[in-house]
């Protein structure tokens, strides 16, 4: 439904926010995470989907 894919879409931000920012990887630590365009409906050809999307920029820095 509408209603699940939106909760997915906010969930999934949720997520990239909280808790990738600032998390260690072997080569590289994510060093801000932001939101370029919010979670939003978006058209699709199929009725029968639900089609939500967002843009986010994710920078990363090596391991130091």
């Amino acid at each position: 439904t509408s209603t699940e894919a939106s909760a997915i879409a906010r969930e999934i931000r949720r997520l990239l926010l909280a808790e990738l920012r600032g998390s260690a990887h072997p080569e590289a630590v994510v060093g801000l995470v932001d939101t370029v365009s919010p979670p939003a409906k978006r058209p699709y050809e199929n009725s029968g989907l639900r089609r939500y999307g967002a843009t986010y920029s994710i920078y990363l820095h090596p391991v130091s």
